[in-house]
């Protein structure tokens, strides 16, 4: 089954309405980094007996994930087994945005001989 664009917006309407107490006792909000928060989803997929490759495609299309921070999630699940949330991690790294880049300038000014 495929994550619908409903299913995004209401994830993301649930999430911007949650009470502010909530937030304080979240427990994503230990977590570091984004393969732990997959590893996460995975694992409440999995104990509830829901698709975990959806939920992680839920997840990954409801927030802000860049090209880089898939790549990196991928390289970690890789090698613990996750075989089809990695391909569908994979699948979901094209459709992400580029994220910020580390400096305004690619190369510096050139300067032009006095």
């Amino acid at each position: 089954m495929a994550v619908s664009d409903e299913q995004v917006e209401e994830l993301r309407r649930a999430y911007a309405a949650r009470p502010p107490e909530i937030a304080v006792d979240d427990p994503l909000r230990r977590l570091d980094d984004w393969a732990t928060i997959i590893a996460y989803v995975i694992t409440l997929a999995r104990a509830q007996g829901r698709d975990e490759v959806d939920d992680v495609e839920l997840l990954v299309l409801a927030s802000s994930c860049t090209k880089v921070e898939l790549r990196e999630s991928a390289h970690v699940l890789a090698p613990l087994g996750f075989d089809k949330v990695v391909a569908r991690l994979r699948e979901l790294v094209r459709a992400a945005p580029r994220g910020p880049r580390k400096t305004g300038r690619r190369w510096p000014k050139r300067r032009r001989p006095a």
